[in-house]
């Protein structure tokens, strides 16, 4: 409900804002970023604009499925829009939530690293410890 969103958005302010073990604390930010975008902007690929920039990560495990990540045939497209129906309900879901927790980006291992580079997936998730203590909430999937 938008109620709940808005209480849980509260408390992620006084949670980042009082305690200082809660504020994100990377100095590597994520090259690739979703910008979760709008009801009227669709979400698309960015690179990142540096530890300005705030982000959230999914944690989740893939499963057999390898529906919507991003590859060399389709990363040029994914920069300028993410079609949502392509994409699994659970990343769907999560950029909904980073909307309505007032963020404009999520990290999501899948569609931000090019999952058939062999350069891309080694430099990137060498990283992704960083990617996760750095982000401003992370989302965890326990079960989907």
């Amino acid at each position: 409900s938008e109620k709940a969103f808005a209480t849980a958005a509260r408390w992620l302010q006084h949670c980042v804002g009082n305690h200082p073990l809660c504020r994100p604390n990377s100095t590597i930010a994520p090259t690739r970023l979703v910008y979760v975008g709008s009801s009227t902007i669709k979400p698309y690929i960015a690179h990142s604009m540096g530890n300005e920039v705030q982000w959230a990560t999914l944690s989740h495990c893939w499963g057999s499925s390898r529906q919507g990540i991003t590859t060399a045939a389709n990363i040029e497209d994914r920069k300028r829009k993410l079609e949502l129906a392509d994409l699994p309900i659970l990343y769907t879901d999560a950029i909904e939530i980073v909307r309505k927790l007032g963020l404009q980006y999520v990290w999501i291992d899948s569609l931000c690293i090019i999952q058939d580079s062999n350069s891309d997936w080694n430099s990137e998730s060498s990283k992704m410890d960083a990617y996760y203590n750095g982000a401003y909430l992370n989302i965890a999937a326990s079960a989907a």
